[in-house]
């Protein structure tokens, strides 16, 4: 039954259940060793795609490879926009959710691994029809609950606001939870500011702002001021990035001067004594702990005007 489309689709008609059903399942060329639905999928051929896909007698969800991957998965990881199209407008919920033996969906298959910079470089575009799709499980995690397609998408930093938008809207796991990448619990607040608002700080507000997250604002604000201080080892891009995001969170109205009391008891009227000394005695470069105590200082000052003179105020550090 080889041969170009029309040809096939005849030959497909003309024959029995059975015929079929051995043809389209069993990897009858000798060549590849793969069916014919995976060598019209390698060989990017929409229309004899269209075709296979739709044949009754195709096991759609078989097992294909070492890694159990399906042909959602196989199609996936082309990251070619109107073949993944095919696959995802005329799937089934199961088909498109089906995990591998890594525990991946399609969708997490391709922004997992060395598929992220693949994905981010040829086209950011189908990770929008994975999003749009109404079948598509956002909620689903793999190994349990070690990772989880929110963690995933921030991590790959392919999250902009648009996307947390449509994400948030269609997911409904508790977004104060905690999982654990690498064996290693990590809250989920925290995974976001530090993966997310260092690359995309609107995207990471957004996500802040949802009500499901509790307390959001200050814990965010917490977790930014100790990842900042931990890793001075970080380029400067990443640091000027953490600086502005802790800018935008400070002023945030939600931030209380109660939510500073995770750095010990503070001076009279000014910011805690131990978080100066935490940025103080901290590996960051002198420029990075003079801007990081201004954008603090900024903050104490709404709290506590009278006690900071206005002369050295006017003289911030602009980030």
């Amino acid at each position: 039954m080889q041969g170009d489309v029309t040809v096939l689709g005849r030959a497909l008609e003309k024959s029995t259940a059975g015929e079929r059903k051995k043809f389209l399942n069993t990897t009858s060329n000798e060549k590849t060793n793969k069916t014919p639905l995976q060598d019209a999928i390698e060989a990017k051929d929409i229309e004899k795609i269209k075709l296979l896909w739709k044949q009754s007698e195709l096991d759609k969800i078989q097992k294909l490879d070492d890694q159990d991957n399906t042909y959602v998965h196989l199609a996936a990881k082309t990251l070619d926009t109107e073949l993944i199209k095919v696959f995802l407008d005329n799937a089934s919920a199961e088909m498109l959710n089906r995990q591998n033996d890594q525990h991946y969906t399609p969708l997490q298959a391709i922004i997992s691994g060395s598929y992220v910079n693949k994905l981010k470089k040829n086209n950011i575009s189908v990770l929008d029809l994975f999003l749009q799709n109404d079948k598509v499980d956002l909620n689903i995690a793999s190994y349990g609950n070690t990772d989880h397609i929110l963690f995933s998408l921030c991590s790959a930093g392919v999250l902009d606001k648009t996307r947390m938008r449509k994400l948030l809207k269609r997911t409904d796991i508790d977004l104060n939870t905690t999982i654990s990448p690498l064996g290693k619990p990590q809250h989920l607040i925290s995974l976001v500011v530090t993966r997310l608002g260092a690359n995309n700080p609107e995207a990471a507000k957004l996500f802040l702002q949802d009500p499901r997250v509790k307390d959001g604002p200050a814990d965010a604000m917490k977790v930014l001021l100790q990842a900042i201080i931990d890793n001075p080892e970080a380029a400067d891009t990443y640091k000027t990035q953490c600086l502005e995001f802790l800018k935008i969170l400070l002023n945030n109205p939600e931030i209380r001067e109660d939510d500073f009391s995770y750095f010990g008891k503070k001076s009279e009227g000014s910011r805690p004594i131990a978080l100066t000394e935490l940025v103080s005695n901290s590996g960051l470069d002198k420029e990075t702990k003079d801007k990081l105590i201004h954008v603090l200082d900024d903050k104490f000052y709404q709290f506590h005007p009278e006690d900071y003179n206005m002369e050295s105020m006017n003289s911030e550090i602009v980030l």
